[in-house]
């Protein structure tokens, strides 16, 4: 059974579009799905999205994505 933790499909591609729906800039990671689905649809909603493939183990990574997640938005992203 595969289960899925990013934004690419599934539950959090579901979270991503109703965030976007509701007016919000979207960035999310995915590691092993492809984001084209979503993406397309949040911005089909007229929303910004940010999607970066991201080993979700790798905090360098994460960190990583957050930067460039708050540079695509021109807002500070704080990672904990």
């Amino acid at each position: 059974m595969q289960s899925s933790f990013g934004g690419g499909r599934d539950i959090g591609g579901a979270i991503a579009i109703e965030l976007a729906r509701r007016g919000a800039q979207v960035a999310f990671s995915y590691h092993g799905s492809d984001p084209e689905k979503i993406v397309n649809a949040i911005a089909g909603l007229g929303q910004k999205c940010h999607a970066q493939k991201v080993d979700a183990m790798d905090m360098h990574a994460v960190r990583a994505f957050a930067a460039s997640s708050a540079d695509q938005a021109g807002k500070e992203i704080s990672v904990w």
